[in-house]
């Protein structure tokens, strides 16, 4: 359940895996787990962005309509019915975590009766959450200090490319287009990713992926989004607000349309397209950024396992009430008064 690499042998090491351990908030019996064994912290680690069950622990789930929901097509901009989605996504989220944990909850109970509270016990040992994006993928939102965007850590240093696809890249005197659907199609024969191509990548049309989308910002290169389910519909929507992609409908693709798409992402007359400046920018800021991700886990972990509870990176909110949360009672002071003669 918990991997460290050489940093984190010998006595640093045993003493980080009896204090740390990542897991994801929808599977509550990793966290089951831990409380058995007497694991005393926990780090929150996410394949995805932010959604509402991290908000959940972290006591913010009470989200403004203009944060895009989990698992939606929405971006950073939204009209009166995309945030009214967010608003009921986020109510059904309320009562699915609820049911799961009440379900949770009376199956630990059922053999450990003195089992605590499982929501104010994850809130109570988690300290930082690591989310697999980063500031050019995750859409704007509230945020705090125990929330650590490390996508792209997980990138390796680049490789050459066998010899096979290096003719075949080499064939191409303008540079070549990469069109990968990730582990979704099976490409045993593919290059692992479009670091591998040295700059001569010039567009990637890919699935969405928040790795992909993680890879050809760090490298670099312009793409075409074709999101498929889950969360590449939303990542697609930022990466196309941010002017690194342009989006397309998967069940509405023709030829021209794909012709078209290309020819914008690439630029037409010898220059080059806004979307090639805008995720080279990206490129640029983003240098060197998997290392000091990695640098941050391995800082974080040490900090967790060392320190007791990190109260001050919590949220104190839980004294505060709908109306007093969202500002209600101070825009509307009648509103206080009507609820105070009550």
């Amino acid at each position: 359940m918990v991997e460290f690499d050489s940093d984190f042998k010998g006595d640093t090491g045993t003493k980080l895996v009896k204090h740390v351990i990542s897991f994801h908030p929808v599977n509550n019996k990793f966290f089951f787990a831990t409380q058995l064994v007497g694991v005393p912290k926990t780090m929150l680690a996410s394949a995805i962005g932010i959604g509402y069950h991290h908000y959940r622990i972290l006591g913010m789930e009470r989200q403004s309509s203009f944060v895009p929901a989990s698992l939606t097509s929405y971006g950073g901009r939204m009209n009166f019915i995309g945030r009214l989605s967010n608003v009921l996504i986020n109510g059904l989220s309320w009562i699915f975590a609820n049911i799961c944990e009440h379900f949770e909850q009376a199956l630990f109970e059922s053999r450990f009766p003195d089992f605590p509270d499982l929501h104010e016990l994850i809130q109570k040992k988690t300290d930082y959450f690591l989310m697999n994006t980063n500031e050019f993928t995750e859409s704007t939102r509230p945020t705090l200090r125990s929330i650590h965007y490390l996508g792209g850590s997980a990138i390796p240093a680049p490789v050459p490319l066998s010899d096979e696809f290096e003719r075949i890249i080499s064939k191409g005197t303008k540079g070549a287009i990469l069109f990968s659907l990730g582990s979704l199609v099976k490409s045993s024969h593919m290059p692992f990713d479009i670091r591998q191509a040295d700059g001569r990548v010039k567009l990637f049309i890919t699935h969405g992926g928040m790795n992909s989308i993680h890879e050809a910002l760090l490298f670099g290169v312009p793409m075409i989004t074709l999101p498929l389910f889950a969360d590449q519909d939303s990542n697609a929507a930022v990466a196309a607000e941010r002017g690194f992609s342009i989006n397309l409908n998967k069940l509405a693709l023709s030829k021209e349309i794909i012709i078209d798409a290309i020819n914008t992402a690439l630029g037409q007359d010898g220059e080059e397209s806004v979307y090639t400046l805008r995720v080279r920018q990206a490129a640029r800021l983003l240098k060197g950024s998997p290392e000091e991700m990695r640098q941050t886990i391995r800082r974080l972990a040490q900090v967790s396992a060392t320190e007791p509870a990190l109260n001050h990176l919590k949220l104190d909110i839980r004294h505060l009430n709908s109306l007093q949360y969202y500002n209600i009672d101070t825009n509307n002071p009648t509103l206080v008064s009507f609820k105070e003669e009550k």
